[in-house]
């Protein structure tokens, strides 16, 4: 099956401004097949992805009116949709302004995977903090925005499975956000 797996909340912020946040794991639109060995190393790389969670995915974030998405699992390259990397088509189907992509691994030569945020507020800056890892690299990725004019640190990561490397990078987390003095949402 395929899946998609949305939230929403809403967060009254600063001057009581609310601000529509969602989190979305995407896994590239591509999901498991039937067995995981497929999904990791053959078919999510070499077939054409669907557009169907791609379109599902622009109209849950139109609809709702989204201000900041973070993303997980979202891929730079799409064979659909006029050669946009999945990103950017999210980004102009959906009218949200900004963007930003924190590479986590590549796929083949060309391709990469990783984490991101869309945001209808102005992106300042861009910062990646690789984390402990064992097979798969793992980012937290960080962007502060300018909300009314107040910098906002924006953090996404897609943690590790296994339980002690995760808790090593709960723990790297914890450290780097604790560095930040200016408001946060993770």
């Amino acid at each position: 099956t395929l899946e998609l797996i949305i939230s929403i909340c809403w967060i009254q912020f600063l001057t009581m401004k609310k601000i529509k946040i969602t989190s979305m794991n995407l896994q590239c639109w591509v999901g498991t097949i039937s067995w995981y060995w497929e999904y990791v190393h053959f078919w999510k790389y070499v077939f054409s992805l669907s557009t169907f969670h791609l379109e599902k995915s622009v109209n849950f974030l139109s609809q709702q009116s989204i201000d900041i998405a973070f993303c997980n699992e979202i891929s730079d390259k799409h064979r659909g949709k006029a050669f946009l990397s999945q990103l950017d088509y999210l980004q102009v189907a959906s009218w949200i302004k900004n963007s930003a992509f924190f590479v986590t691994h590549l796929i083949g030569k060309k391709s990469k995977e990783g984490n991101a945020f869309l945001s209808q507020f102005p992106i300042i800056k861009n910062v990646s903090h690789p984390l402990k890892s064992s097979k798969i690299k793992r980012i937290l990725g960080e962007s502060i925005v300018d909300i009314e004019g107040r910098r906002v640190h924006l953090f996404v990561v897609h943690l590790s499975l296994g339980v002690q490397i995760r808790n090593e990078q709960i723990q790297e987390i914890i450290q780097t956000i604790s560095a930040t003095k200016d408001p946060v949402i993770l």
